[in-house]
């Protein structure tokens, strides 16, 4: 699989704001949680080269580049948290300056905007939990594309215990009938 030149970092933070933006506006939570798979899925199944290394870490894929490249963002006031009440964490938002730095990078935003799209309706409103088998589904079949749905699903399981091989094949059979793989074999159910 070959993978296209990363973006440079400014356009990458102009995707990444478009991406909060419209997340929140689907009504999404857009907790750091949220944001880290919806990257994700923007650079793994729709093969945006926003540039972050992912790893499989407690909540599925993870990236501290991402975790990094946000705090960068927060300090640049270009998104903002929003405290909410215990137990949930902080939710973010674009903000003016954000918006004016996307106006300033409207080719990079034109050339992956249905991308984002695509990934925003996926993402929707779905929950944490949801949201890490969906993630753990991806990462797992992007390294056994050619696998078998119980495969993948058992595989799932053997990196999330806490993750049933029943959730795990939902996970996959959702993944699988979704828009989200266009660039990935199709398997038939």
């Amino acid at each position: 699989m070959k993978h296209a030149k990363a973006l440079d970092p400014s356009r990458s933070a102009a995707i990444l704001g478009v991406l909060v933006s419209q997340l929140r506006e689907a009504d999404n939570w857009c907790g750091e949680t949220h944001v880290q798979k919806a990257v994700y899925f923007l650079q793994a199944a729709c093969r945006v080269p926003m540039g972050y290394s992912f790893v499989l870490y407690k909540h599925g894929p993870y990236s501290f580049d991402l975790r990094l490249a946000t705090a960068r963002l927060l300090g640049r006031r270009m998104l903002k948290q929003e405290p909410s009440t215990p137990p949930y964490g902080p939710r973010l938002r674009a903000t003016t300056i954000m918006t004016k730095h996307v106006e300033r990078h409207q080719e990079a935003i034109c050339r992956h905007l249905e991308e984002i799209t695509r990934v925003v309706q996926f993402v929707g409103r779905r929950g944490v939990a949801d949201l890490e088998r969906l993630s753990t589904a991806l990462y797992v079949t992007v390294r056994n594309e050619e696998e078998s749905i119980e495969f993948r699903a058992r595989r799932i399981h053997e990196l999330k215990r806490h993750v049933s091989v029943e959730l795990a094949t939902e996970a996959v059979q959702e993944l699988d009938a979704s828009p989200m793989l266009p660039n990935l074999q199709r398997r038939s159910p």
